[in-house]
């Protein structure tokens, strides 16, 4: 049984490792290709009294738009049509070329429907990453509260905590991925979206651990088995901590706890 439960955690973190590798070529190619041309626009489409941010841009149609900030972006890709007006007008296609430029745009409407749907699905990570978070960092303060002899039970409710923690991580990592694909985050913020990325999948890997230790401090509570598990739990609450943090600061800005 130790056997088989310790090669499921190192499935998990060599499933981690994998992961991240994969999603990297996809944001890099973006990112990438977002900083070939400076954008067309020198104020942002969306809050349009703002001047546009190096740091934020995309492609889109084929035009390097710029951004005053993340969250621009994100409305203007939830609605392009309704700030499209507020670009400067796009060169018109030759006449040599715009029948065949109509054709592709048929073919091209019919194909973004699938990412549309990814993007969709990969916001649903800001919703599901606060379960995970709330559920393994007060797993880890009842995990220390139990060290004290009036909250010696509080440890009998780490057990689920944990499970339903690791469970609920491993959901809201596969959604974290898929939103990674839409991600374009440059400069200061492209560190803060790694270190994120590699902390949450950092977090699937510890849960799972952390879960396999409690079974077995449950089953055979010996010194050695319940401060190994201890030590994880508390690390595990940490560690997701920060991965929060980081997630917080590619939302709001990294100087939006101490401004």
């Amino acid at each position: 049984m130790a056997k088989t439960a310790s090669r499921v955690a190192a499935a998990v973190v060599l499933f981690a490792t994998l992961a991240g590798a994969l999603a990297a070529p996809a944001f890099a190619g973006e990112e990438e290709s977002a900083g070939e041309m400076p954008a067309v626009n020198e104020m942002c489409p969306v809050t349009t009294d703002e001047p546009v941010d190096p740091s934020y841009v995309i492609v889109y149609e084929g035009r390097t738009i710029g951004f005053c900030c993340k969250r621009c972006i994100t409305q203007f890709r939830a609605d392009p049509a309704a700030y499209l007006a507020n670009l400067p007008p796009a060169d018109p296609p030759t006449p040599a070329t715009e029948s065949t430029d109509h054709d592709h745009g048929n073919d091209h409407g019919a194909a973004v429907l699938r990412p549309r749907l990814l993007v969709i699905v990969g916001r649903l990570h800001v919703v599901a990453v606060h379960f995970p978070i709330a559920l393994l960092m007060l797993a880890a303060c009842l995990e220390l509260a139990s060290l004290r002899g009036r909250w010696s039970g509080a440890a009998v409710a780490v057990r689920p905590l944990i499970g339903l923690g690791a469970i609920a991580s491993i959901g809201a990592a596969g959604l974290g991925l898929i939103h990674a694909l839409d991600a374009d985050y440059r400069g200061e913020l492209l560190g803060y979206f790694e270190w994120h990325r590699a902390l949450g999948l950092a977090t699937v890997a510890g849960s799972v651990l952390a879960w396999y230790l409690i079974e077995r401090r449950r089953r055979d509570p010996t010194h050695k088995r319940v401060r190994a598990a201890r030590i994880v739990i508390v690390v595990l609450g940490v560690l997701v901590g920060v991965a929060g943090h980081l997630g917080g600061a590619l939302v709001f800005g990294p100087d939006y706890l101490i401004p």
